[in-house]
Protein backbone atom coordinates (compact mmCIF):
# COMPACT_ATOMS: atom_id res chain seq x y z
CA UNK A 1 0.00 0.00 0.00
CA UNK A 2 1.70 3.45 -1.12
CA UNK A 3 2.26 5.82 1.93
CA UNK A 4 -0.15 8.63 2.52
CA UNK A 5 0.76 11.97 2.32
CA UNK A 6 2.22 14.03 5.17
CA UNK A 7 3.88 17.38 6.15
CA UNK A 8 7.37 16.96 4.86
CA UNK A 9 10.10 19.11 5.53
CA UNK A 10 11.95 20.34 2.96
CA UNK A 11 14.51 21.91 4.61
CA UNK A 12 15.64 18.00 6.16
CA UNK A 13 15.17 16.54 3.00
CA UNK A 14 17.61 18.95 1.00
CA UNK A 15 20.38 18.61 3.91
CA UNK A 16 19.94 14.68 4.18
CA UNK A 17 19.87 13.82 0.29
CA UNK A 18 22.73 16.11 -0.15
CA UNK A 19 24.85 14.45 2.28
CA UNK A 20 24.42 11.36 0.73
CA UNK A 21 26.14 12.79 -2.30
CA UNK A 22 29.17 14.39 -0.18
CA UNK A 23 31.98 11.35 -1.25
CA UNK A 24 30.59 10.63 -4.46
CA UNK A 25 31.28 14.48 -5.14
CA UNK A 26 34.31 14.22 -3.60
CA UNK A 27 35.34 11.38 -5.08
CA UNK A 28 35.07 12.21 -8.35
CA UNK A 29 36.19 16.35 -7.40
CA UNK A 30 32.94 18.05 -7.67
CA UNK A 31 31.94 20.55 -5.11
CA UNK A 32 28.79 20.13 -3.72
CA UNK A 33 27.24 22.59 -2.04
CA UNK A 34 23.48 23.09 -0.68
CA UNK A 35 21.67 25.69 1.36
CA UNK A 36 18.08 24.79 3.47
CA UNK A 37 18.02 28.59 5.32
CA UNK A 38 16.18 31.16 3.16
CA UNK A 39 17.15 33.95 4.00
CA UNK A 40 14.81 36.68 5.68
CA UNK A 41 12.67 33.26 5.64
CA UNK A 42 12.72 31.32 9.65
CA UNK A 43 11.47 28.16 10.22
CA UNK A 44 10.90 24.85 7.96
CA UNK A 45 9.27 24.67 4.54
CA UNK A 46 6.55 22.19 4.77
CA UNK A 47 5.00 20.05 1.59
CA UNK A 48 2.35 17.91 1.67
CA UNK A 49 3.64 14.94 0.11
CA UNK A 50 5.73 11.71 1.52
CA UNK A 51 9.64 11.64 2.88
CA UNK A 52 9.57 8.77 0.68
CA UNK A 53 9.01 10.41 -2.56
CA UNK A 54 10.57 13.57 -2.15
CA UNK A 55 13.97 11.55 -1.47
CA UNK A 56 13.40 9.98 -5.01
CA UNK A 57 13.10 13.10 -6.51
CA UNK A 58 15.91 14.78 -4.87
CA UNK A 59 18.01 11.89 -5.25
CA UNK A 60 17.64 11.05 -9.03
CA UNK A 61 18.18 15.08 -9.23
CA UNK A 62 21.26 14.64 -7.12
CA UNK A 63 22.30 11.52 -8.96
CA UNK A 64 22.08 13.37 -12.39
CA UNK A 65 23.90 16.97 -11.15
CA UNK A 66 26.87 14.21 -9.89
CA UNK A 67 26.98 11.86 -13.21
CA UNK A 68 26.99 14.59 -16.03
CA UNK A 69 29.88 16.95 -14.11
CA UNK A 70 33.39 16.26 -15.24
CA UNK A 71 35.72 16.37 -12.26
CA UNK A 72 36.30 19.86 -11.41
CA UNK A 73 32.90 21.05 -11.90
CA UNK A 74 30.18 22.20 -8.97
CA UNK A 75 26.91 21.38 -8.45
CA UNK A 76 24.18 23.24 -6.00
CA UNK A 77 21.30 22.77 -4.38
CA UNK A 78 19.24 25.81 -3.42
CA UNK A 79 16.01 25.85 -1.48
CA UNK A 80 13.34 28.66 -1.38
CA UNK A 81 10.15 30.00 -1.09
CA UNK A 82 8.01 32.46 -2.95
CA UNK A 83 4.43 33.19 -3.09
CA UNK A 84 3.13 30.11 -1.13
CA UNK A 85 5.63 27.77 -3.23
CA UNK A 86 8.82 25.57 -2.39
CA UNK A 87 11.49 25.71 -5.06
CA UNK A 88 14.39 23.23 -4.78
CA UNK A 89 17.00 24.52 -7.56
CA UNK A 90 20.01 21.73 -8.46
CA UNK A 91 22.44 23.29 -10.78
CA UNK A 92 25.45 21.83 -12.24
CA UNK A 93 28.31 22.69 -14.64
CA UNK A 94 28.20 19.77 -16.27
CA UNK A 95 27.66 19.12 -20.01
CA UNK A 96 23.95 20.24 -20.00
CA UNK A 97 21.16 18.98 -22.36
CA UNK A 98 21.29 19.76 -26.64
CA UNK A 99 18.62 22.14 -27.49
CA UNK A 100 17.23 19.49 -29.48
CA UNK A 101 16.56 17.11 -26.69
CA UNK A 102 14.76 18.90 -23.87
CA UNK A 103 11.13 18.70 -25.37
CA UNK A 104 11.60 14.55 -25.05
CA UNK A 105 13.49 15.19 -21.94
CA UNK A 106 11.14 13.45 -19.73
CA UNK A 107 9.44 10.63 -22.24
CA UNK A 108 10.11 7.29 -20.97
CA UNK A 109 13.22 5.64 -21.86
CA UNK A 110 14.45 9.10 -23.41
CA UNK A 111 18.63 9.44 -23.10
CA UNK A 112 20.33 12.92 -24.72
CA UNK A 113 22.48 11.77 -27.21
CA UNK A 114 25.33 13.51 -25.46
CA UNK A 115 24.39 11.75 -21.73
CA UNK A 116 24.64 8.34 -23.76
CA UNK A 117 27.79 8.52 -25.06
CA UNK A 118 28.86 9.91 -21.41
CA UNK A 119 27.53 7.19 -19.10
CA UNK A 120 26.75 3.44 -20.89
CA UNK A 121 24.17 2.95 -17.69
CA UNK A 122 20.32 4.23 -17.58
CA UNK A 123 17.22 3.68 -18.06
CA UNK A 124 15.90 6.40 -19.26
CA UNK A 125 12.91 6.40 -16.81
CA UNK A 126 14.68 8.84 -13.98
CA UNK A 127 13.33 12.08 -15.05
CA UNK A 128 9.83 10.68 -15.65
CA UNK A 129 9.51 9.25 -12.66
CA UNK A 130 10.34 12.28 -10.99
CA UNK A 131 8.26 14.55 -13.28
CA UNK A 132 5.18 12.32 -12.28
CA UNK A 133 6.35 12.06 -8.84
CA UNK A 134 6.63 15.94 -8.49
CA UNK A 135 3.20 16.13 -10.37
CA UNK A 136 1.47 13.94 -7.71
CA UNK A 137 1.97 16.17 -4.88
CA UNK A 138 0.51 19.06 -7.22
CA UNK A 139 3.70 20.65 -8.14
CA UNK A 140 5.68 21.13 -11.36
CA UNK A 141 9.31 20.79 -12.71
CA UNK A 142 11.33 22.86 -14.95
CA UNK A 143 14.63 22.60 -16.86
CA UNK A 144 16.70 25.21 -18.11
CA UNK A 145 20.21 24.52 -19.94
CA UNK A 146 22.41 24.69 -22.71
CA UNK A 147 24.82 21.76 -24.10
CA UNK A 148 28.21 22.30 -22.53
CA UNK A 149 27.29 24.44 -20.05
CA UNK A 150 25.32 22.82 -17.48
CA UNK A 151 21.90 22.40 -16.09
CA UNK A 152 19.48 23.59 -13.89
CA UNK A 153 15.95 21.09 -12.50
CA UNK A 154 13.71 23.31 -10.10
CA UNK A 155 11.11 21.08 -8.56
CA UNK A 156 8.50 24.09 -7.58
CA UNK A 157 5.90 22.71 -4.99
CA UNK A 158 3.20 24.46 -3.08
CA UNK A 159 3.84 24.97 0.61
CA UNK A 160 1.49 24.17 3.55
CA UNK A 161 0.07 26.58 5.43
CA UNK A 162 0.16 26.77 8.99
CA UNK A 163 2.94 24.17 9.06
Amino acid sequence: MPEQPEPVQLNQAVERVAKRFQIPSQERHIGLEWRTECEGQPGPITIWATEAGVDRVLNNLLSNAVKYTPEGGRVSVALRRTNGDAYVQVSDTGIGIPEEAMPHLFEEFYRAPNAKALEKEGTGLGLTITRDLIAHYDGRITVQSQAGQGTTFTAIWPTMRDA
